[in-house]
């Protein structure tokens, strides 16, 4: 849908959220490399990846327990212009590819209260490669909120 008519979305697109249902080890690294390839092709939007391993109906409480959120927070101080707030961490490593430009700006606080302005602020990893700046945080539990 992104190349072909009559949509061809990837001339006017800003963000794609791709969910990827069943997160098998085995597909997990060509999904990642289809990913890799839109990003390189429509390098104006913005990919958002979310994942999920299938459980159904069998495992109600284990996947219960799995559940990741994340949810953009409207950034209603000043001097922000985005929040995204991940939460259901236990022990998680977050990778997070804040938008070009913005890498100066962003916050990290663990288990954020509004107004966000106080709290256990986090100093993440960054990594730099021909993709893209790519933010890290360690040891993540409870939620996470990014601010730039």
């Amino acid at each position: 849908m992104l190349h072909d008519p009559p949509h061809e979305f990837g001339k006017s697109v800003d963000a794609v959220i791709v969910f990827y249902h069943t997160a098998t080890p085995a597909l997990l690294d060509p999904y990642a490399a289809q990913m890799e390839t839109w990003r390189e092709e429509y390098p104006k939007a913005r990919f958002i990846y979310v994942t999920s391993s299938f459980m159904g109906p069998k495992y109600p409480r284990e996947y219960e327990a799995s559940q990741v959120t994340c949810r953009i927070i409207p950034p209603i101080q000043h001097g922000y212009t985005l929040r995204v707030l991940v939460g259901g961490l236990k022990n998680a490593t977050v990778h997070f590819p804040p938008e070009p430009g913005t890498e100066e700006n962003l916050e990290i606080l663990h288990d954020p209260t509004f107004p966000y302005f106080v709290g256990d602020f986090v100093e993440p990893i960054v990594e730099k490669n021909s993709s893209g700046t790519l933010v890290m945080v360690n040891e993540v539990h409870g939620e996470v909120l990014f601010s730039w």
